[in-house]
């Protein structure tokens, strides 16, 4: 083997940890990526969808992992202390039981290892020196090779495929691992399934520095033998780099045509073998064009392959700066685009939402500094309107908190939201907020956070002065305590401050709470909600209110006289 070659593949394996903690994982839905800091300590969980851009799941994790792999709405992480989490597009995390061993590579599919028709998960492949404990899928039994020969005295390093089941993991197959069979110790070993069976792709450690790389298939136990068969052996020189199975095809990536100096390569260009098992010629292999041209790539690039949808997603680093692109699965690849720029540019969604969780607590603060300071020394008395007050009707103090809240909503929003947004785009967010770009999710947040911000206090300064807000002179209804007065300083900010607490239902996960608040007006006597049970506050029809007496003046007076 040419000398050049060798030391071409071995600086490979050397620049393959280049990226070794930036991460990509896809399927048919979704992309991830993950992140590590500067700092190597913490890693961000990116996502996007086809014609989406970026957007943030989750960002400043603990920890950094070595691998991830997409499973619908999910995304499994894998720690070097064999930690398994599990994290959504919302950034909800779960942590899921620890790995059974060793991390050698993952994948998710359906119809393999057990799983019924179209059902997916999520399987491992772990290196382990015991075998691990029955029960065996039934439909992927064990290798005849752990059931047929004599344990030794030594445990010998075994390969073992597990499934993810809920919570734990389910054994698939095991076997032990010859020597040859091996990968090398810095190359990445990738598994896919296709049609329910499941391949293997690894760069295969022997005695001499260059091996070649090797596509295998799992054979479940027949006439008393299981195991891989090799299917396909790649040449030494192209190194794969990734593995997808897309549209009942698997395609391998790897890289081809170095051109190197007399010490090390300098560019390469990318190929694509395609495996169609139904085929007369299964393997064909492409190189990878933008606009019927050849691409060649630094020799540092280190590029990762996953898969989005019907294409492969490819991302390679340029420095610092990393650029994605899509491939399609006949080699075609369009044109990259800057994903370091984007991510850096893009608001952080999780600090917009904490800063809204803040202020709600702000608000719940106060509220309960507020009844500490209206403790009753006594059990206080049932809440009871003088007979001639009515009772504000429900219909028109809805009118009314919509005639002060709406105006208070739309000036928020001219500081944060674009002037070009329009009314498809909030219907998308708010139906699939997961999908919205973070750039409106935080302007919306901003928006909120203001407007009821406004509400809250514009509510209790005109409580205060007048007893009713605009909407509520405008609906004629007024706020009055159990005297029937307009509430005094602690009681208006009882009652407004906890229209944040009811609002905030109608923007969370479980704005079906809100029906109870919707509720209490309905049953109270007096159709009190939340804040005015707290302030001991009713709203009632102004015509009911007491005429105030008139003062006379001097001129009557005189005329009586």
């Amino acid at each position: 083997m040419k000398v050049r070659t060798i030391i071409a593949v071995l600086v490979l394996l050397l620049n393959s940890r280049v990226l070794a903690d930036d991460l990509l994982a896809g399927d048919a839905r979704k992309l991830w990526l993950v992140r590590p800091a500067e700092s190597g300590e913490t890693s961000d969980v990116f996502y996007k969808e086809l014609g989406v851009s970026w957007r943030v799941s989750a960002r400043n994790q603990t920890k950094v992992p070595v691998a991830a792999v997409a499973d619908g709405d999910a995304l499994h992480l894998f720690y070097a202390d064999r930690q398994h989490v599990i994290v959504n597009a919302l950034g909800d995390m779960r942590v899921a039981a620890n790995l059974p061993g060793d991390f050698l590579a993952v994948c998710s599919g359906e119809n393999f290892g057990g799983l019924e028709k179209d059902q997916s998960a999520v399987f491992v492949l772990v290196r382990r020196d015991e075998p691990p404990k029955p029960p065996f899928s039934t439909t992927q039994p064990t290798t005849a090779a752990a059931t047929t020969q004599p344990q030794p005295a030594t445990p010998a390093p075994r390969e073992c495929l597990y499934r993810a089941t809920g919570n734990d993991w389910t054994p698939v197959a095991w076997g032990p691992v010859a020597p040859d069979d091996a990968p090398a110790p810095d190359a990445p070993v990738y598994l896919a399934i296709l049609k329910g069976q499941l391949y293997q792709l690894m760069h295969r450690e022997g005695k001499s520095s260059v091996q070649p790389s090797l596509l295998r298939r799992y054979s479940p136990a027949r006439n008393g033998q299981a195991g891989w068969d090799v299917i396909h052996t790649f040449p030494a020189e192209q190194f794969p780099v990734g593995m997808a199975a897309v549209k009942n095809r698997l395609l391998v990536v790897h890289r081809t045509g170095e051109e190197t100096t007399t010490t090390a390569p300098t560019k390469f260009s990318l190929a694509i073998t395609r495996y169609a098992p139904d085929s007369k010629v299964p393997f064909t292999t492409q190189p990878i064009t933008r606009n019927q041209k050849d691409v060649t790539w630094p020799a540092d690039a280190s590029p990762r392959v996953s898969r989005l949808g019907d294409q492969l997603a490819i991302l390679r680093q340029d420095g610092k700066t990393i650029y994605f692109t899509l491939c399609s699965p006949s080699g075609a690849l369009g044109e990259p685009e800057n994903v370091t720029e984007e991510l850096q540019s893009m608001p952080d969604t999780a600090w917009a939402s904490d800063l809204y969780n803040y202020f709600l607590l702000g608000v719940v603060i106060l509220i309960g500094v507020g009844m500490f300071f209206r403790r009753f020394r006594q059990p206080p008395k049932p809440f009871l309107l003088p007979k001639n007050l009515i009772p504000g009707n429900l219909f028109k103090r809805l009118l009314a908190a919509l005639v002060d809240f709406l105006p208070l909503y739309f000036l928020s929003g001219i500081f944060f939201l674009p002037t070009n947004l329009n009314l498809d785009a909030v219907q998308q967010m708010i139906e699939h907020p997961e999908t919205a770009p973070p750039s409106l999710l935080v302007a919306t947040i901003y928006t909120i956070i203001l407007s009821q911000g406004l509400y809250i206090v514009y509510g209790t300064i005109m409580d205060l002065r007048y007893g009713a807000t605009p909407g509520k002179m405008l609906l004629r209804l007024r706020s009055v305590n159990e005297n029937g007065r307009k509430p005094n300083f602690r009681e208006a900010v009882l009652r407004n401050f906890t229209k944040a607490i009811e609002l905030s239902m109608l923007v969370s996960p479980m704005a079906w709470l809100m029906m109870i608040f919707v509720l209490l007006p309905l049953l109270t006597r007096n159709r009190q909600r939340l804040g005015d049970m707290i302030a001991r506050t009713a709203v009632v029809e102004r015509r009911s209110l007491p005429t105030p007496p008139s003062i006379p003046t001097g001129k009557n007076d005189e005329s009586t006289n």
